[in-house]
């Protein structure tokens, strides 16, 4: 399971208790003079300040990271705010900042007992079940969790869960979290049904965001880590198989193709230019010349990025007609050209015409899933993908089959579709079909296996140009 960072938790359980409490806005008093109170402060001198402005000056010093002269002021706080208010919920939000505060300083002996407080606070205030208490119900299971309280932080998060599904849209990254938390707890007590079904909900809730705070993206991250570790030390057979994308990844293909573009993009100046120097080289060298094959492959090259296959094909071929006659037809020169010329027949064949994007995962009917915007990056993708490998390894295929359709979106958006990665992901993703029983001509299947070669075929054809 991931390990809990216990600063970045404590972190997010400052802004749990934070959330959704709003403040007057007030003037702040002086900081200096915070700093200076002190535990045997008079009565009097504390309800010289407003709480409200007390709670406001310990925020500040949580920012500064000063946490005694926090721990201070929200203690002078709960002080003013039962003399001067004496409401629960009032109450409750100077509880939950000084819990937090202790907490954060380990003083969890006594930070706890506040939470609980606090919670039941809001309860007198607003309902047991009111959308309000969420935010402590999700801090304290979390400072439990962290405390290996398992048995009181799975009761605290269930009931945050059942309040989320109460009020929360449907689609919530705080229902996430809930479940996410939930999910870890059922693992320590060894009870994986029900880690598993809420670690997929919570999945599920992030993936249906439109887009993610960098917080909630590096939570979606330790779910899909936690996910897989759980897949992991499940009780099910394996089957040793293997995943093209793994492969391609360990060759470090992405670096070399990306300096393989590079080569290309100085080498590659224009079909006006190549035709020229074709002509030129006809004109002085004679019409088979190793140096008019060579212009010859350039210009192909060209409508090989272009996906004009049948405008690239009669070049080539003349290429490899001079290769042959000038070097033989059994040379390396000859043997390589003639590969180009089979891959491109073969993707020409199959009437493909926009390599760029041979896969559209934007048609309205195409049924892709949606990722949120700003989460569909490399990093995303290839967690999704361990966790889709682990699951195809263990024949859960509808489960692999759901992250291999995720991480090829996260893919097309962060690398795009024209590299040996993607295709490779493809790949995996077309054998788990296949094992779901899709059909060969399948609309998806078909297109995948489709696309997967059209990139194949651009890439090799590419590098194989551009290396020789």
């Amino acid at each position: 399971m991931a390990n809990i960072n216990r600063s970045r938790a404590m972190a997010y359980a400052c802004v749990l208790a934070l959330a959704g409490t709003v403040l007057p806005t007030l003037l702040c008093s002086d900081l200096s003079e915070v700093r200076a109170s002190s535990k045997n402060q008079s009565k009097n001198k504390t309800l010289a300040f407003d709480w409200r402005t007390l709670v406001v000056d310990g925020d500040k010093l949580l920012d500064l990271g000063s946490l005694q002269e926090a721990e201070e002021c929200f203690r002078q706080a709960l002080l003013a705010v039962n003399k001067q208010s004496g409401k629960a919920e009032d109450i409750a939000i100077c509880q939950g900042r000084l819990a937090y505060t202790l907490c954060r300083e380990d003083i969890t002996e006594d930070g706890i007992p506040l939470y609980k407080k606090a919670i039941k606070n809001q309860s007198r205030a607003f309902g047991k079940t009111d959308a309000r208490l969420l935010d402590d119900l999700l801090a304290a299971a979390l400072v439990l969790e962290m405390d290996g309280e398992y048995k009181k932080a799975r009761k605290t998060i269930d009931r945050a869960i059942d309040i989320a599904r109460r009020h929360l849209p449907e689609a919530s990254t705080k229902l996430a979290l809930a479940l996410h938390q939930s999910g870890r707890i059922a693992f320590r007590y060894d009870d994986r049904a029900l880690a598993t079904n809420h670690f997929d909900q919570a999945l599920d809730q992030y993936m249906s965001q439109e887009a993610l705070t960098r917080d909630q993206y590096d939570d979606l991250i330790d779910l899909i880590s936690d996910r897989t570790d759980l897949a992991l030390r499940a009780e099910i057979p394996r089957k040793i198989l293997a995943s093209s994308f793994n492969k391609e990844l360990l060759k470090d293909d992405l670096a070399k193709m990306q300096r393989s573009d590079k080569i290309a993009n100085t080498k590659t100046r224009g079909v006006d230019f190549y035709e020229r120097m074709i002509a030129i080289d006809i004109k002085s060298l004679g019409p088979d010349h190793p140096s008019v094959a060579r212009d010859l492959k350039g210009l192909a090259a060209i409508y090989i990025g272009q996906s004009k296959y049948d405008q690239a094909l009669p070049l080539l071929q003349r290429a490899r007609q001079i290769y042959a006659s000038t070097y033989g037809a059994d040379d390396a020169a000859t043997a390589s050209l003639q590969q180009i010329i089979d891959m491109v027949e073969a993707t020409s064949a199959q009437n493909l015409t926009n390599k760029a994007n041979p896969l559209d995962l934007t048609r309205p009917d195409s049924q892709w899933p949606r990722l949120p915007r700003n989460a569909k990056t490399l990093d995303l993708a290839q967690h999704l993908i361990d966790y889709a490998f682990i699951s195809y390894c263990q024949g859960r295929l509808p489960e692999a089959s759901r992250a291999y359709a995720w991480a090829v979106v996260a893919l097309d958006a962060s690398i795009g579709q024209d590299n040996l990665l993607f295709a490779s992901c493809l790949k995996d993703y077309k054998k788990v079909l296949l094992g779901l029983g899709y059909r060969p001509d399948d609309r998806r299947l078909s297109e995948i296996s489709a696309a997967s070669q059209t990139i194949i075929t651009d890439v090799a054809g590419r590098r194989l140009l551009f290396n020789k």
